[in-house]
């Protein structure tokens, strides 16, 4: 069978992350990526860096889908913007989860989003579009995370909370049961959030 094709938009860190996801996942052929205008003709685990951003309308029509991978952005309104503009100009959005990550099937997954490795989202949770749901993390039963977040390493999400849009939970947090954290808000690595937290706020 012959697999959709993707490139990745970004280079880094994460991108190289995204690649060992995608692999294990096996329903897509990476064609390589998209990176800084001083990237382009490296490679990154073997893939070749095959454009800036400014290159990107060049390749629809040639590959399917394409993955914004950039996830250590302070501001996530970049990283939102990056996506609507390759989504604007023609491609689809993947949705990878990693070979081991355990997801109940009760569990909703947007387009976009990337489950990493070791990853556990128990029964009834949702996962929004763009969503990142980091390494290691747990996200328990009926907790909706919004479009646009990160979860980092190792957070633990309990049961019934909400992450509002484009908010990021540190490594190592943990969410009480039924905390609500509002839109865009920051939430350092390794605290106990016990209460919550409103939009636009950074903890």
């Amino acid at each position: 069978m012959i697999k959709p094709n993707l490139i990745i938009v970004g280079a880094g860190g994460h991108a190289a992350a995204c690649v060992d996801a995608i692999e294990s996942q096996g329903n897509y052929e990476i064609e390589g990526f998209i990176g800084r205008p001083s990237e382009v003709g490296q490679t990154c685990l073997g893939y070749p860096v095959l454009g800036s951003d400014r290159d990107l309308e060049e390749f629809v029509g040639k590959v399917g889908f394409a993955l914004v991978a950039v996830g250590g952005l302070s501001d996530p309104q970049t990283r939102i913007a990056l996506i609507e503009k390759v989504e604007r100009i023609g491609f689809k959005a993947p949705t990878v989860i990693a070979e081991t990550a355990y997801l109940s099937e009760s569990v909703s997954v947007g387009k976009g989003a990337v489950i990493m490795h070791g990853v556990v989202v128990n029964a009834r949770a949702k996962i929004g579009d763009h969503t990142i749901i980091n390494t290691k993390a747990l996200i328990e039963h009926d907790s909706v995370i919004a479009n646009y977040c990160h979860m980092s390493t190792g957070v633990i999400i309990n049961g019934g909370v909400s992450v509002g849009r484009a908010s990021f939970v540190g490594s190592g947090t943990i969410v009480r049961e039924g905390v609500v954290i509002g839109e865009n808000c920051f939430v350092g690595m390794g605290q106990s959030i016990v209460e919550n937290i409103p939009s636009n706020a950074r903890r």
